[in-house]
């Protein structure tokens, strides 16, 4: 397994320095806006390769479990942090958009999301959805689904999954 993550690593590097130019081509991180863009689905291609072979082994997906509770609740994170990183950098607080590099942009937003990962598997753990999951759901469906959780029977883990997971 890890021989297979390697090679699908060394792969995925060599096609993403070949689409960025190295070796020829335009030199890394030219300043053009669509620099390097046809190496981003390979690279995602690389980052899903990896984590498929990760999830392979049962200490990976045990390290990897409390993420999933942040994908069950995607819109409603996606829409808290762009509520947030606009309230935080928008000209109306701290005016920060535009005048700081990318490294300082990044650090609130990986503040952020390492807050809702606890917060998702809290909230998880006492409701069956995420609060903008549960509105979709009722939009889609025409009638609201019970948001709270049963109570958990015994021998019966909360998630309803045979693993917990």
């Amino acid at each position: 397994m890890l021989r297979s993550f390697r090679r699908s690593l060394v792969v995925t590097i060599l096609l993403v320095l070949t689409a960025f130019g190295v070796g020829g081509g335009a030199p890394v991180g030219a300043a053009t806006p669509d620099a390097g863009t046809e190496a981003l689905p390979t690279l995602s291609l690389g980052y899903a390769t990896g984590l498929a072979v990760l999830i392979q082994n049962e200490a990976w997906k045990h390290r990897l479990r409390p993420f999933a509770a942040v994908g069950r609740m995607a819109l409603t994170n996606y829409l808290l942090q762009s509520i947030l990183c606009t309230l935080f950098f928008y000209h109306y607080t701290t005016g920060l958009y535009g005048k700081v590099g990318p490294a300082w942009g990044l650090l609130p937003t990986v503040v952020l999301y390492g807050l809702q990962v606890p917060f998702s598997n809290w909230w998880l753990s006492r409701y069956r959805f995420g609060p903008m999951e549960w509105i979709w759901r009722g939009m889609t469906y025409g009638k609201l689904p019970t948001l709270r959780r049963e109570p958990a029977m015994a021998g019966v883990p909360a998630t309803g999954l045979p693993d917990g997971g």
